[in-house]
């Protein structure tokens, strides 16, 4: 394993870092990837907005989205993955529990498979999850690949009959660290 650190904070006082073990092998929820950082240090510029609410974070992977929202303020968080990451997401919660004041944990949870058909699951799971009082912060790195671009087309067209969304400018991301490729989205529920 090898470690990735994100620093939070502004002032040096203030400053906490976040490890996050990776694995050396694998593709999905082994790494931690650019558009979670992204997310990450955006959460870090609405700070404020996190203090004592409660986070799941769907599709976890390494917990580096979810930890960093712990980390910053959030008075409960979840992190959520299939069951084979569980252990994982437990391992970096201990590498982290000096930096949180609050309840973190991880659970399994199955929104929907690999292909099309799991846009459908990850929509219908957020709408189970979400009140009117519920914020969805989203972030994805854009792909070429056709067959992605009919991803996002599609899921952004199964939200739309339950959510309304503002993309977040890129003026507004972390000023150091934000890529034009990508994309965060807030939503609402309708």
């Amino acid at each position: 394993m090898f470690v990735r650190e994100i620093e939070l904070g502004e002032e040096e006082e203030d400053i906490k870092t976040v490890q996050v073990d990776q694995k050396n092998e694998g593709d999905t929820g082994v790494v931690v990837w650019d558009a979670a950082i992204v997310l990450s240090k955006y959460l870090e510029t609405i700070k404020d907005d996190l203090e004592n609410k409660s986070a799941i974070e769907l599709g976890s992977g390494t917990g580096a989205v979810g930890l960093c929202a712990a980390a910053l303020g959030c008075g409960r968080v979840l992190l959520t993955d299939l069951a084979d990451f569980v252990e994982f997401l437990d391992h970096n919660i201990e590498l982290n529990e000096e930096l949180f004041k609050n309840q973190i944990s991880a659970q399994s949870l199955v929104w929907g498979d690999k292909d099309q058909e799991s846009v459908e699951s990850l929509v219908n799971t957020f709408c189970n999850l979400c009140d009117d009082n519920t914020e969805i912060i989203l972030s994805y790195e854009e792909r070429d690949s056709q067959m992605k671009l009919e991803v996002v087309k599609m899921f952004f067209s199964c939200m739309q009959s339950y959510f309304n969304w503002t993309k977040v400018p890129y003026e507004k991301h972390h000023p150091e660290f934000r890529s034009e490729d990508i994309q965060i989205f807030r939503f609402k529920s309708v």
